[in-house]
């Protein structure tokens, strides 16, 4: 019988597993040879006999990959086998018709034909690419099985970079068995942090005798997989860690678009940036549904310092589950993630402002790295309207904004202009004058100048009548505000023509009156927070024992914040937004038919606020600035 000659692509990884689990004692079959890319110094060498089997008693050479066609037609090849990972389709179609040109066949193998059925359980964690953040993630499974009083087994994805037949099976229990196996610096980065968090890890080339032994001393095994490659165990729970990127959800800086709109280039609408609270990868959803749904490219995501605390979400989390929504409904562009209100503290300023700067640095430091690119200063609480001069009144804050701007300039990631806010008036302070916006900026200038000649803000926070929240009536309505739009259109033109900033930025809007919000781009406003009516959607619908569970632990656990003549419903209305961080879990474990319903009428809400903000159709414009 003829046997079908085979090249396997690879060497040294998912090529030697394919070989062992389909073609080694498969007589219908002859590997002539593998090919090597990824892997250094492993060409011309052989893939030993002691591991190719009774059918190759002289082993299998391994070649360079350019030699493929050479080799093609040297050995006269039916089939060559594309068996390594992390790469693109076009990538792998690239070598498709390399091989179909040469005058052989390409092939990929399945599930089918390579995983290996375990006695014991097996969590696969996976990637779509490397960077994503799998090596991390498998590190915290097992130490929450571990917390969870199982035995836990690391199965790593093959690097055998030595002397294969003494790679067979490797067992690794101590930093010690590494250094007796010779492992390379880039193993001992993937292992020793299991090991040293009290795990096992097995890695090698014959993954079937690697389970045999894995299943011997686990009572669940963890799959560390290769990086956009399938298990080579069956898995009973697979965990992917996602790249938002390659699927077109980008974090980016609305700096660019913001320039535009200072230019005069881009207008008549006002740019919603949204505080999500709680249920933040469903209400992220329906954010994005409506966005979809509008064609709109000018909306943001955002977060404040304060809320950071009381809602228990790091800008990390943050971050990952609005790009996880956004990966979900399938947005494509760049994605606005804001760091909203990071505020100074008046009475901290007051004892010890470095300490307080510093404080501030640190959460702005955080909020880069989780890849917030906009970022709103807010040192207006050191406002001091008791000095005689308006440049008096404004230098705490222009000196406080001007440092905290150097700070982000530096730390801000190469090719990224980060935006970042600026504030004049506190919000539920006095309106904000021209005045105040001129003093503010004369001085924030200059001292930027003198610092570097940094670029500043994109945007300024005003003071227009509204408080955060709004302020709630004796029976927990929310009582009418008079709003000065007014102050809004003068100080967003003065911003635009005088500094080249993209306007004025309301705050403390999202309980206004559904027939005001046209009013905002009418009267050039650049951006709107929301924040607090989405809140109290969302508590209308929670279940009546689930809601009275949240209002007693706020009852109990913030009484010294109940003040004097307020009724429970004032003091429930002011407080339940803390209720979102101690009851994070119940919240995420609702059923997942609230959460939908909870989702359709945000939604609704979304897309009404878009369509009066008239930042409908503003994907293609948005995309011409903001490059991703």
């Amino acid at each position: 019988m003829n046997r079908k000659k085979v090249i396997i692509m690879g060497a040294a990884g998912r090529d030697f597993h394919n070989f062992n689990m389909y073609y080694r004692d498969n007589e219908i079959y002859e590997v002539v040879a593998f090919t090597a890319t990824q892997i250094p110094n492993i060409e011309n060498r052989k893939y030993p006999p002691e591991l190719a089997g009774k059918l190759y008693p002289k082993g299998i050479p391994i070649y360079p990959e350019e030699k493929l066609e050479e080799l093609i037609k040297k050995f006269k090849v039916d089939e060559v086998v594309f068996s390594y990972s992390d790469v693109s389709h076009q990538y792998v179609m690239e070598r498709a018709s390399r091989v179909i040109s040469a005058g052989a066949s390409f092939r990929l193998l399945g599930l089918n034909q390579t995983m290996l059925k375990s006695k014991v359980p097996v969590v696969a964690v996976v990637a779509v690419r490397t960077g994503c953040g799998k090596s991390q993630t498998s590190r915290k499974v097992a130490k929450l099985l571990r917390e969870m009083g199982l035995k836990v087994v690391v199965v790593r994805h093959p690097m055998p970079y030595g002397d294969l037949r003494k790679q067979v099976v490797q067992r690794f229990a101590s930093i010690e068995d590494m250094h007796k196996q010779n492992c390379t610096i880039e193993e001992m980065e993937e292992y020793e942090p299991h090991i040293v968090n009290g795990g096992v890890v097995y890695a090698g080339v014959d993954y079937e005798k690697i389970l045999r032994e894995a299943e011997k001393e686990a009572d669940v095994i963890i799959w560390d997989g290769g990086n956009n490659d399938m298990p080579f165990f069956k898995p009973d729970l697979t965990i992917v860690v996602a790249d938002p990127r390659k699927l077109g959800a980008v974090p980016a800086s609305i700096q660019s678009f913001y320039e535009a709109m200072g230019r005069g280039e881009v207008g008549g609408f006002t740019v919603p940036a949204v505080n999500i609270r709680g249920l933040t990868y469903d209400v992220a959803r329906a954010y994005v549904r409506a966005v979809k749904k509008h064609n709109v490219g000018a909306f943001i995501f955002e977060i404040a310092k304060s809320e950071i605390g009381y809602t228990f979400q790091r800008p990390s989390e943050y971050t990952a589950c609005v790009l996880a929504a956004c990966v979900k409904e399938g947005y494509q562009g760049p994605v606005f993630i804001q760091g909203d209100h990071v505020q100074v503290s008046a009475k901290k300023y007051a004892e010890d402002p470095q300490k307080e700067i510093d404080s501030l640095k640190s959460l702005v430091k955080e909020e880069i790295e989780a890849e917030f690119y906009n970022i709103d200063i807010d040192s207006s609480t050191l406002v001091d309207l008791s000095k005689p001069t308006l440049d008096e009144q404004q230098r705490p804050n222009y000196e406080v904004a001007a440092e905290m701007t150097e700070y982000i300039r530096k730390l801000q990631p190469q090719g990224i202009e980060i935006s970042i806010g600026g504030e004049i008036g506190e919000v539920g302070g006095k309106n904000s004058t021209p005045e105040e916006l001129r003093a503010y900026m004369a001085g924030y200038l200059k001292l930027l100048a003198e610092k570097g000649n940094y670029k500043g803000i994109s945007k300024i926070s005003v003071q227009t009548g509204t408080t955060h929240g709004g302020v709630p009536l004796p029976d927990g309505t929310i009582a009418q505000v008079k709003i000065d739009f007014e102050t809004l259109r003068v100080l967003s033109e003065i911003a635009r023509r005088e500094y080249g900033l993209s306007g004025a930025v309301q705050h403390g809007a999202s309980t206004l009156p559904e027939e005001l919000f046209d009013k905002f781009p009418q009267v050039g406003t650049a951006e709107i927070h929301l924040a607090t009516e989405f809140q109290n959607m969302i508590y209308s619908l929670l279940p009546d024992e689930f809601k009275k569970e949240i209002y007693e632990f706020l009852k109990k656990e913030f009484k010294d914040e109940w003040k004097s003549g307020d009724t429970e419903e004032q003091f429930i209305y002011k407080t339940r937004k803390k209720g979102f961080g101690p009851f994070k879990k119940e919240f995420w474990d609702l059923p997942q038919s609230l959460k939908d319903e909870i989702g359709i009428a945000l939604e609704k809400k979304f897309s009404l606020l878009l369509q009066k903000l008239n930042v409908v159709n503003t994907y293609d414009v948005v995309r011409k600035y903001v490059k991703v």
